[in-house]
């Protein structure tokens, strides 16, 4: 029973692939079409790949993947041998690297003393990891400090300064700072946000003005950039299209609340 289940089995973790990893939709027509054909063609072409690229083939990159906290164990054994600022932050950019946002944010935060109190690039690693772990107020408390510093100029850094303060005041004037840094930028995530910041201000119509736009950048992109691009655009148009079904069916939306 169990090898007849088998390549079943192996199909569902290609999808679930090729979903996380934002493959295009052919593959995931072709494995359900062709389970078995499909799969080694896959195989072939998307898995065999990341193992070249010494994803499993490397040691220590095949003990982070039965577990995935051995680094941060072996850099916190380095902090008690010596707890420099340092190696504390060696540990939060392996946190945040990790996806641990609120523990790179404690880290990074707690080395903010003494001769490193303003230190700017500690400050704005506290900033993005509050941003990604959704403490948009302290996000932009740090933003803010480090921005008084020395004008942020990365597009990324400046997008997550904006937004976080559009999320602690959803007024027309940080809402227009985000509408000119999509301007300037043109970048897909820029996008996304602004198209989040009509939502939330309740005029999600707009969201349909940013997306042609969105739809260009990612047919212009390439590799990385381009899937996630696709990503941001998807969840930019699955934004309108939700706001347009509560404007047909007032009542869903009063439900939904």
């Amino acid at each position: 029973m169990f090898l007849l289940l088998l390549p079943y089995a192996i199909q569902i973790v290609f999808i679930v692939h090729a979903l996380r990893n934002g493959k295009n939709t052919t593959w995931i027509w072709l494995l359900i079409m062709l389970p078995y054909v499909g799969g080694i063609i896959y195989f072939v072409m998307e898995i065999v790949p990341d193992l070249r690229r010494g994803r499993l083939v490397d040691p220590e990159g095949l003990l982070k993947l039965v577990d995935k906290s051995i680094t941060v164990r072996r850099l916190k054994e380095k902090i008690v041998l010596s707890d420099t600022v340092a190696n504390q932050l060696e540990l939060a950019d392996e946190y945040f690297r990790m996806g641990a946002f609120d523990d790179a944010r404690r880290v990074y935060q707690s080395q903010l003393t003494g001769i490193y109190q303003n230190d700017r690039a500690i400050q704005l690693g506290t900033a993005k990891s509050a941003f990604l772990a959704g403490d948009f107020g302290a996000a932009h408390q740090f933003f803010q400090a480090a921005d008084a510093q020395s004008k942020i100029t990365s597009s990324e850094l400046r997008l997550f300064f904006l937004f976080s303060k559009f999320k602690i005041d959803p007024t027309p004037g940080p809402l227009k700072e985000l509408e000119d840094h999509f301007k300037i930028s043109r970048d897909c995530r820029a996008g996304l946000f602004l198209s989040q910041a009509y939502h939330q201000s309740g005029h999600p119509h707009r969201i349909e003005e940013v997306l042609p736009v969105m739809r260009i950048l990612v047919k212009n992109s390439r590799g990385t950039v381009r899937t996630q691009a696709r990503k941001d655009l998807l969840e930019a148009e699955t934004l309108l299209a939700g706001s347009q079904k509560d404007r047909e069916n007032p009542s869903r939306s009063t439900h939904a609340r």
